[in-house]
């Protein structure tokens, strides 16, 4: 997009559920067009979830996290799990 003769912008997005799509917007309202292009979808997505939750530390602190949920597995049933997280202060996970 040329910045000297337009206010329109190149735009991507993602998500744990949708794969890459590169769109354009217009400024200042930033609406988005439908997509230009987008990435292939690498598994069904379909009946998944994703909610953003909040733990707790000892310490206070709110860290908030993402579950990604699959298809047809009730809230609070037992599920395979996979943890990831990143070191901070230093410590390595």
């Amino acid at each position: 997009v040329d910045s000297e003769r337009s206010n329109e912008l190149f735009v991507t997005t993602d998500g744990f559920l949708d794969p890459v799509a590169l769109s354009t917007a217009t400024a200042p309202d930033l609406e988005t067009s439908s997509p230009l292009k987008t990435n292939t979808a690498w598994f069904d997505t379909g009946g998944m979830s994703v909610e953003l939750k909040e733990a707790t530390s000892d310490d206070g602190t709110k860290v908030p996290y993402f579950l990604v949920r699959g298809a047809g597995i009730p809230e609070g049933a037992p599920a395979p799990t996979v943890l990831y997280g990143y070191g901070g202060f230093e410590i390595l996970m």
